[in-house]
């Protein structure tokens, strides 16, 4: 969990480091869900990420060890 210089967006992240397949979209709409849930989230843009090994889908939000330093 991260918050913005601007104090405006939350960011909230998720590791699945597994070979079987997940459904990303699925999992990018609970964490939402859970994070509008928070009461430090009130009145914050929700950003959830995913970072997995891998991958078949084309989801936004999603990042690969390649995609991060």
């Amino acid at each position: 969990m991260a918050l913005s210089e601007d104090k405006k967006t939350l960011l909230v992240g998720e590791c699945k480091w597994s070979d079987s397949e997940i459904n990303e979209e699925k999992m990018l709409h609970e964490m939402t869900a859970k994070a509008h849930k928070l009461p430090f989230a009130a009145n914050k843009e929700i950003m959830a990420v995913l970072f997995l090994k891998q991958s078949k889908h084309n989801v936004e939000n999603v990042f690969f060890p390649e995609d991060v330093l």
